[in-house]
C-alpha cells in the first residue's frame, strides 16, 4: 500500500508510476472516486491482481484490505496515530511484524518523520480528546427527538442530552438558546416547555441523518479541451468561486469562466490564484511533534532516530544553509523579512501557528487599514503585509499584556473573517439554515454571517473553528512563555529555512498565454466534432468528421462550392427554406446561410473548424478568419478566446 496525504497526490503519483513502469498492476483509491471504482480496486488488491495501490486515508480505517506485504508513506503522515494505523496495514496478523518506510521529499518532512517514527516506536500516541457541548450535534439530536415523539418535554430532553458524556456539563441556558434558534428557523416547534415536529422537521432529519460533513463536489472542466481536471469542494466554491477569480489546481493557475449545476468551466491563466484544498485533508501536525522538530534543529543530532544517512545529511545541510543567522527552534521564534513579506518561524504545530497567524494578521490589518495575505504550516507563518509594517510590531503582538484575553479577542476580530466561511456552511446546514442543495451563485456568505451574528449558530461556527483549526489554550501558554523569556523572539534576515515557506512545496505553472498543449487540445476537440453540411445549390445535406475533411469543401452530389455548416437540428427546416422569400425571417436566415457558405468557400476546412467552436457564429468566425495568423496556434488561440468570451457572457443574452 502506498499512502499519500491528499487526493491530488494520489492521482498524480498513480498516473506517473503507471507511465514509468507501464504496469497495469498499480491502482488508485481515494474518496473522490465512485464507490464502484473503490470497490473494484479493493477487490483486485485482495485478489493479488494489483501489486500496489496508491491511496489516501480512504484505506486507513475500517476496511479489510487483505494482506499487504509493505507500506510506503509519501511524505510525513503528520500524526503518530496515523503512521501506526497505516504501517499497521502490513503484517496484519498475530505474531507478524508491520513493515514500512516514509519517503520524505523535503528537509522539514525528514525531521517531522523522524519525530513521528521515534514517538511511534516509543508508543507515544496522541491523546484522543472529545469536543464538549457541540451545538451542531445538539441541534441534530433535538430535531431527532421532535421527529420521534409527537411532543417531548424540554426538561426530559435536557436530561437525556446530559446523560451523554460530551454534554454532561451543558448549561440549561445554552440548551434553551439552541432550541429557540431551531424554532426561529422553523426546523422544530417549541412552546410551553415542550418541543415537537414542524413541517420542516422530517426534510431536515433525512438531509442531516449523519453528522459526517455532506460536502458536495463540482467537476472542474478545462474549456479548451472540455476535459475534467479535478474537483472542488462546496466550501471552496462558496468562498472563492466568483467569475473572473483565479485559483490553483494541479500546479496550474485557472480562472472561473462559467458555473453549471454540477461542474465549473475554467481557463488557464497567468496569475497565481487561491490554492483549493479539501476539508479534512489538511491533517494538522500536533504541537508535540513540531516541538520535537524544533529540538532536532537546536541539537542537530539524529543518532537516536531511524533515518538513513542520506536523509540525515540533507537535513543537516538544510540547517547549515542559514549560516550565522538565528534558527527557529523549540525555544526560539525568529522573524524574517524581505520586501513586503514577513515570515515567523515557529515550531509550534499547525493549530498554534494558525491561531497566532489569525491574531497577527487581524491586528496588522486593523492597524494599517490594508488586507494581509496569510499562509501557515507547522513551522512558519507567512504574512504578505504593507511595506510600512515593521517586524518589531509583530514582536509586540507576540508579547501581549494579558495572554488570557486571546479567546475573547479572537471572537471579536474573526467575526467578519473569510476564515469562518467554510465552517459556517457546515453549521448552517446542521441548524437547518441552509439546504443541502444550496445555490452558491444566489447566496452571500458574508451577508448570512452578519444575519446570524450573536446567535447560537454563530457561536457554534466560532467554536468549531477554534476546535478544529486552532488551539487557544496552548497558544495562551506560548504567549505566556514569550513574556516570561522562556521562548525568545528574534528578528533576522531571510534564510533558506524561512524561504521554504514561500515555496510551499508547490510547482506553479503560470503560462503568459495559452500554451502549445492547451491549443493542441482545442484542435483535437474541434477535429473530433461531426459537422452537418447543406449545399445551397441542390439542398443536399450530409455529415462528416472535421478531421476527415479536404482543404476545399464541395457538395458530393453537384460539386457546388456554396456549402454551409448548420446545426443538426436545423437540417430539415433549412432544407425547406425559401431563399427567395420576402418576409423578414426568411431573408435573415438566407443571409446567414450565404454568409456561412461564403466563409466555407473562401477558407475551406479552416472555416469549418472556426464554425464548430462553441459560441462562434458567422460574424465572430468572419472576424477571426480575416485576422492575421502567423501560425496555426495563433488561429486556435483566437478561437479559444472567442469560446471563453461566449461562456462568460452567454448568461446575459441566452
Amino acid at each position: 500500500l502506498f499512502f499519500v496525504n491528499t487526493r491530488d497526490t494520489a492521482e498524480f503519483l498513480s498516473s506517473r508510476l503507471a507511465a514509468w513502469y507501464q504496469d497495469p498492476g498499480i491502482g488508485v483509491h481515494h474518496g473522490s472516486l465512485s464507490k464502484d471504482v473503490r470497490v473494484q480496486m479493493e477487490d483486485e488488491f485482495k485478489a493479488g491482481r494489483l501489486r500496489a495501490l496508491v491511496c489516501t486515508s480512504s484505506l486507513e480505517l475500517g476496511i479489510d484490505v487483505g494482506g499487504a506485504d509493505f507500506v510506503l508513506q509519501y511524505n510525513s503522515p503528520r500524526e503518530v496515530s496515523r503512521l501506526v494505523q497505516r504501517i499497521g496495514r502490513s503484517g496484519h496478523g498475530v505474531g507478524e511484524v508491520s513493515d514500512g518506510v516514509i519517503l520524505a521529499t523535503h528537509e522539514d518532512d525528514v525531521a517531522e518523520a523522524c519525530a513521528i517514527t521515534r514517538r511511534a516506536l516509543a508508543e507515544e500516541i496522541e491523546d484522543l480528546v472529545v469536543r464538549q457541548d457541540n451545538r451542531s450535534v445538539l441541534a441534530n439530536q433535538l430535531v431527532a427527538m421532535a421527529v420521534s415523539e409527537r411532543f417531548a418535554s424540554l426538561d426530559e430532553a435536557y436530561g437525556t442530552v446530559r446523560r451523554s458524556w460530551p454534554f454532561r456539563a451543558l448549561k440549561r441556558a445554552d440548551f434553551d438558546e439552541v432550541v429557540q434558534q431551531l424554532a426561529d428557523l422553523r426546523v422544530l416547534w417549541s412552546r410551553d416547555g415542550r418541543l415537537g415536529r414542524s413541517s420542516n422537521s422530517l426534510p431536515y432529519f433525512f438531509e442531516n441523518i449523519s453528522m459526517i460533513p455532506d460536502v458536495k463536489t463540482y467537476r472542474v472542466v478545462d474549456i479548451s479541451s472540455r476535459r475534467a481536471i479535478g474537483t472542488l469542494d462546496e466550501w471552496f466554491v462558496a468562498e472563492n468561486a466568483k467569475l473572473g477569480e483565479s485559483f490553483i489546481m494541479r500546479g496550474t493557475a485557472w480562472r472561473f469562466v462559467e458555473f453549471k449545476e454540477d461542474h465549473i468551466l475554467v481557463e488557464p491563466v497567468r496569475e497565481i490564484g487561491d490554492v483549493p484544498s479539501w476539508v479534512g485533508e489538511d491533517i494538522p501536525v500536533p504541537f508535540a511533534v513540531a516541538q520535537e522538530v524544533g529540538r532536532l534543529r537546536r541539537e542537530r543530532d539524529l543518532a537516536a532516530y531511524p533515518v538513513n544517512g542520506r536523509g540525515a545529511a540533507k537535513f543537516l545541510e538544510y540547517l547549515a544553509s542559514v549560516g550565522d543567522a538565528p534558527l527557529g527552534t523549540d525555544k526560539r521564534i525568529t522573524i524574517e523579512t524581505a520586501r513586503d513579506v514577513i515570515i515567523v518561524n515557529a515550531c509550534l504545530g499547525s493549530k498554534v501557528n494558525e491561531t497566532l497567524a489569525q491574531l497577527i494578521s487581524s491586528l496588522v490589518s486593523a492597524r494599517f487599514g490594508q488586507s494581509v495575505g496569510l499562509q501557515t504550516d507547522p513551522y512558519r507563518i507567512v504574512l504578505e503585509v504593507p511595506r510600512s509594517v515593521n517586524p518589531q510590531q509583530i514582536v509586540e503582538i507576540l508579547r501581549p499584556e494579558d495572554p488570557d484575553a486571546l479567546e475573547p479577542l479572537l471572537r471579536v476580530i474573526l467575526k467578519n473573517s473569510a476564515f469562518l466561511r467554510w465552517a459556517f456552511v457546515y453549521v448552517a446546514k446542521k441548524f437547518g439554515a441552509l439546504r443541502r442543495d444550496v445555490d452558491w451563485e444566489s447566496v452571500s456568505i458574508p451577508r448570512l454571517l452578519k444575519t446570524f451574528e450573536n446567535t447560537p449558530l454563530f457561536e457554534e461556527v466560532l467554536d468549531k473553528v477554534f476546535w478544529e483549526r486552532m488551539d487557544i489554550p496552548r497558544t495562551v501558554d506560548v504567549l505566556r512563555k514569550i513574556r516570561a523569556g522562556e521562548i525568545e523572539v528574534v528578528v533576522t534576515r531571510m534564510t533558506p529555512v524561512g524561504r521554504a515557506g514561500l515555496e510551499g512545496g508547490r510547482l506553479l505553472v503560470t503560462p503568459s498565454k495559452a500554451d502549445h498543449a492547451t491549443l493542441m487540445a482545442v484542435k483535437a476537440r474541434l477535429e473530433k466534432e461531426s459537422a452537418t453540411f447543406l449545399c445551397l445549390n441542390c439542398k443536399m445535406s450530409w455529415r462528416d468528421t472535421v478531421r476527415d475533411l479536404p482543404a476545399k469543401i464541395r457538395c458530393p452530389r453537384c460539386e457546388a462550392l456554396m456549402v454551409a455548416v448548420i446545426a443538426p437540428y436545423e437540417k430539415d427546416k433549412v432544407a425547406k427554406l425559401d431563399f427567395g422569400g420576402t418576409d423578414k425571417e426568411s431573408r435573415s436566415k438566407a443571409k446567414r446561410l450565404f454568409t456561412n457558405a461564403s466563409l466555407v468557400m473562401a477558407h475551406g476546412k479552416k472555416a469549418v473548424v472556426a464554425l464548430m467552436a462553441r459560441g462562434v457564429g458567422e460574424d465572430t468566425a468572419a472576424r477571426i478568419l480575416r485576422g492575421y495568423h502567423e501560425t496555426e496556434e495563433d488561429f486556435l488561440r483566437d478561437l479559444l478566446a472567442a469560446e471563453v468570451t461566449y461562456a462568460r457572457t452567454k448568461r446575459f443574452w441566452d
